[in-house]
C-alpha cells in the first residue's frame, strides 16, 4: 500500500492569517536589509526561511526562490553557517513539491551536512526522513529503508516519541511494497498504524481478523472525511481480492473507492481502480463494464502522461533557468569581491604612504630626544644590572641554606619513621610473647589439670562404650595440648628471636619431619641476606601458613623449602609432589589473605602455581 507523503512544515499558520503574516514579514524584510549588521543578517536570514516554508504548498516557485535567498545569505560569513540545514531542507521540500527529486536529494544531502556539523538532532532526522520520502517514490526501496532507519535513531536519541511512531510506518510501507507482510505488521504495530496492521494481516492469511480491523478504521475515516486514506484503503483491498481471484469482493471495494476517487479528482486513484476493474470485469466475462472501465483507464493514463510531460518540460526549464541563475549570481558576486579588492588595494597603498610621510617626520623629531632618552636608559640598565647581581648572590646563598635544612628535616623525619617501625615491631613481638604465654601457660595448665582429673577416674569400673569415650577424650586432649604448644611457639619462636630466621625455619622443619607423614627437605644455596627482625618475623609467618597448608590438603609425600640470592633479592620457593590447591577455595581462603597482606606489608610478592604439585615463589 502507497500512502501519500506529507510534506514537513516548519511554521503553520491560521487560514485567517497567512496572507496578513506574510505581507508583514515582507515589509520587515525589507527594512533589515537596509542595514547590514549580525542582528539584521541573522533576522533577515530567518524571515526568509519562514517566508520560503509558507510559500511551498501554495507557491512551490517562490518557495525555491526564497530559500535559495537564504542560502546566500547564509554563505557571506561562516557566522551564519549553523543556519544552512534549515534552508537547504526547506529548498529539498520545495523540489520535492514541484516533482524535482533528482534536485531534492543532492540538496537533502547539503543539509544533513551542515545539520551533523552542528549537531542538530531534530533536522538530521528531517533529512534523513525527507530523503527516504524521495527513494520510496522512485521505488528505491533498500534506500529508503536505509534512510528512514537513520532518520529513527535520531529521533529516538532525541526523545522525539511523535516522529519515531511515524518513522515506524513508514518503514512498514516500505516492506509492504516489497510484500515482506510479516515485517511490515511488526513496524505497523510499533507506528500503532491500525489501518495498514488489518491489511498487513489480510495479506498473511488473517483475513477475518484483519478486515474487522480494516472495517473499524474505514469507518473513523468516512466520519472524519479523510477521503484519499478511504480511497488507498479500498484500493489496497481490492488488490488482495483480486489476487485472490475473489472477484465480486474485489469489485466491491473498488467501485466505492473508484466514485470517491472520482468526486475529488484523484486522477492518478482512478487510473489504478479502473485498471483493477477492467481486469476483474474481463474475468467475469461481463464485456460492457470491461469496455467501460478500460476506456477510463486509457483516458486517464493519457491525461496522466500528458500532464507528466508537461511536468518534465518545466522541470527541465526551471532547472535551466536555476542553474542560469546561479551562475549570474556568482559573476555577480565574483565581479564585487574584484572591485571592493581593487578599491581595498588604492586605499591601502594611499594611506601606506600618508602613514610613511608622517613616520619620517616623527621619526625626524624624535632623533635628538632618542640619544638622550638610550644614555639614560643605558646608566639606569647598568644600575639594575648591578642590583640584580647583588640579588642572586643573596639568592644563592639562601637557596643553598633552605637546601641544608630541609636535608636535615628529611633526616630527621626518616629517623623518626624508622623508629616507630621499630616501635610498632616492638608493640607487635611484645603482642605475641604475651599471647603465646597466655596460651602455653593458661589454656595449656588447664587443659593439664582437665588431663589429670581425667586419669584419676577408674578405668576398671567402666564398660566398653564408656572405656572407648574415655580413650577418645584423652587423645583430643594431648592433641589440643600439642596444637596450643605449637600455636604458642610459632607465634614468636624462640630461635627466630635469638638466633634468626634461618635457625627457626631449621627447628620448623625438623619437628614436621618428626610429626608428620611428609618428608619436607630444607635448602639454602647462598649465603642468607640479612633481615630485619620485623622482615623475619613475616617471613616465618607465610611460610608457617603454607606448610600449614601442604600438611592439611595436599596428600603428598614429599615437601621442599628453598632460600637463594637472585639479584640482590632473597626468593623462597615452596612446593610438594601432591594433588595441587583448589584455586578458587584457596584464593577465597583467610590464610591466603593474610599472606596477601603480608607480603604487601614488606614490599615483597608471591607467585603460585600448580604443576605437578603445589608451588608458591616468595622474592623479597
Amino acid at each position: 500500500m502507497r500512502y501519500g507523503f506529507i510534506l514537513f512544515l516548519f511554521f503553520t499558520f491560521s487560514t485567517y492569517s497567512q496572507d496578513k503574516e506574510i505581507d508583514s514579514l515582507k515589509r520587515v524584510l525589507v527594512e533589515y536589509e537596509k542595514v547590514s549588521n549580525v542582528r539584521n543578517d541573522t533576522l533577515r536570514i530567518l524571515t526568509l526561511q519562514r517566508i520560503a516554508n509558507y510559500y511551498i504548498t501554495v507557491k512551490p516557485d517562490s518557495a525555491i526562490g526564497f530559500a535559495q535567498k537564504s542560502i546566500a545569505s547564509c554563505l557571506k560569513s561562516i557566522d551564519y553557517e549553523k543556519f544552512l540545514d534549515k534552508s537547504y531542507l526547506i529548498l529539498g521540500v520545495a523540489f520535492a513539491t514541484k516533482g524535482f527529486h533528482e534536485s531534492a536529494i543532492p540538496t537533502y544531502y547539503k543539509a544533513l551536512t551542515f545539520a551533523q556539523k552542528y549537531k542538530h538532532l531534530s533536522y538530521i532526522g528531517q533529512c534523513y526522513k525527507f530523503i527516504g520520502d524521495s527513494f520510496f517514490l522512485r521505488n528505491l526501496f533498500t534506500k529508503a529503508e536505509e534512510n528512514y532507519k537513520d532518520a529513527l535513531r535520531s529521533y529516538q536519541i532525541l526523545g522525539d516519541t511523535l516522529n519515531a511512531i511515524d518513522m515506524y510506518s513508514l518503514l512498514g510501507n516500505v516492506y509492504f511494497s516489497q510484500k515482506n507482510y510479516k515485517k511490515s505488521y511488526s513496524f505497523y504495530s510499533k507506528g500503532n498504524d491500525k489501518a495498514n496492521i488489518g491489511l498487513s494481516l489480510i495479506y498473511l492469511g488473517q483475513e477475518k481478523q484483519g478486515l474487522e480491523i480494516v472495517t473499524t478504521e474505514l469507518k473513523k475515516m468516512k466520519l472524519s472525511k479523510n477521503d484519499f486514506q478511504i480511497v488507498l484503503l479500498n484500493q489496497s483491498i481490492s488488490e488482495y481480492y483480486k489476487i485472490n481471484q475473489q472477484l465480486n469482493k474485489s469489485n466491491t471495494y473498488a467501485i466505492e473507492g473508484f466514485n470517491l476517487a472520482k468526486k475529488n479528482n484523484f486522477q492518478n486513484e482512478q487510473m489504478i481502480i479502473s485498471d483493477i476493474l477492467f481486469q476483474n470485469y474481463e474475468k467475469l466475462g461481463n464485456e460492457e463494464k470491461t469496455l467501460k472501465y478500460l476506456k477510463v483507464h486509457q483516458n486517464l493514463m493519457k491525461i496522466i502522461t500528458d500532464e507528466s510531460q508537461k511536468e518534465l518540460i518545466n522541470s527541465l526549464k526551471f532547472e535551466y533557468d536555476l542553474r542560469t541563475n546561479q551562475e549570474e549570481l556568482q559573476n555577480t558576486t565574483a565581479n564585487l569581491k574584484s572591485e571592493t579588492q581593487s578599491k581595498s588595494y588604492a586605499i591601502g597603498i594611499a594611506l601606506l604612504l600618508v602613514a610613511l610621510l608622517g613616520l619620517i617626520i616623527f621619526n625626524y623629531r624624535q632623533t635628538n630626544k632618542s640619544k638622550q632618552l638610550i644614555e639614560d636608559k643605558n646608566h639606569k640598565l647598568q644600575s639594575a644590572q648591578n642590583e640584580l647581581t647583588e640579588l642572586n648572590q643573596n639568592l644563592e646563598q639562601k637557596v643553598t641554606e633552605r637546601t641544608s635544612e630541609l636535608q636535615q628535616a628529611n633526616q630527621e623525619l626518616t629517623q623518626k619513621n624508622q623508629e616507630i617501625v621499630e616501635a610498632m615491631f616492638k608493640g607487635q613481638t611484645f603482642e605475641r610473647k604475651q599471647v603465646a604465654a597466655e596460651l602455653h601457660d593458661n589454656l595449656g595448665s588447664q587443659l593439664s589439670a582437665m588431663r589429670w582429673s581425667i586419669l584419676a577416674m577408674n578405668k576398671a569400673t567402666m564398660n566398653v562404650n564408656e572405656r572407648e569415650i574415655y580413650d577418645n577424650v584423652l587423645s583430643m586432649m594431648d592433641e589440643s595440648y600439642n596444637q596450643i604448644r605449637n600455636i604458642s611457639h610459632n607465634l614468636l619462636p624462640e630461635e627466630l628471636e635469638k638466633e634468626g630466621l634461618q635457625k627457626a625455619i631449621e627447628k620448623l622443619i625438623y619437628k614436621l619431619n618428626r610429626n608428620q607423614s611428609i618428608s619436607f627437605s630444607l635448602n639454602f644455596n647462598e649465603y642468607l641476606i640479612p633481615l630485619s627482625s620485623s622482615i623475619a618475623l613475616e617471613i616465618y609467618a607465610i611460610i608457617l601458613e603454607l606448610v600449614n597448608n601442604i600438611t592439611r590438603h595436599s596428600k603428598a609425600s614429599k615437601a621442599s623449602i628453598s632460600f637463594s640470592n637472585i639479584n640482590q633479592n632473597l626468593s623462597i620457593e615452596i612446593s610438594d609432589n601432591g594433588i595441587g590447591l583448589n584455586p578458587t577455595h584457596f584464593e577465597e581462603g583467610i590464610g591466603f589473605r593474610n599472606i596477601k597482606e603480608r607480603t604487601s606489608k614488606i614490599r615483597a610478592t608471591v607467585e603460585f602455581k600448580n604443576q605437578n604439585g603445589f608451588h608458591a615463589i616468595i622474592t623479597v
